[in-house]
């Protein structure tokens, strides 16, 4: 699996003082949602590309690819002020919700500059929540139980000197 980064990304992780890096959180609520947005980020609130990314604290953890190149499924922790959350989860509006990370530097998002680090999944299940907090399990977009993978098929050779035997 081949990740592009961003030049400025990698340039900085060979600085000995790194700049800071964060993480812009964009959630679509599915089409019973009425295809809602909503962005949050853990810094100070940001615009960036014509939106506006509230502060509601967040964590995203068991992100990556395993050693057999499955692709794990992290789980999302997002605080839920006022029970913000738990009326769209009532409502089946997080059911396969699209989440979009984007990473990039702080001077780039201050900047508003198009340069970013972009990770996708969907919402496969709520694994938690209570007034505080609320936990999603997430998938990669063609990782779940709506996926067809086709059947293997077997095709005779083509030079009738070769056998199976």
């Amino acid at each position: 699996m081949r990740v592009d980064l961003p030049a400025n990304h990698v340039a900085d992780a060979f600085e000995l003082t790194v700049q800071a890096q964060v993480d812009l959180l964009m959630i679509e609520l599915n089409m019973n949602g009425g295809g809602q947005i909503i962005c949050i980020t853990n810094n100070k609130e940001y615009t960036w590309q014509g939106r506006k990314y509230e502060m509601i604290p967040f964590s995203l953890a068991g992100e990556g690819v395993s050693t057999q190149g499955e692709a794990k499924r992290p789980k999302l922790t997002v605080a839920n002020p006022d029970g913000a959350f738990s009326a769209f989860i009532a409502q089946g509006k997080m059911d396969g919700a699209t989440i979009t990370r984007y990473r990039m530097t702080v001077a780039d998002v201050e900047s508003n500059i198009n340069r970013f680090q972009r990770n996708v999944w969907r919402v496969s299940k709520v694994m938690s929540m209570n007034k505080s907090l609320v936990t999603f399990e997430l998938r990669a977009p063609l990782d779940g139980q709506f996926f067809l993978i086709p059947a293997d098929a077997f095709y005779p050779p083509e030079y009738p000197h070769v056998s199976l035997q």
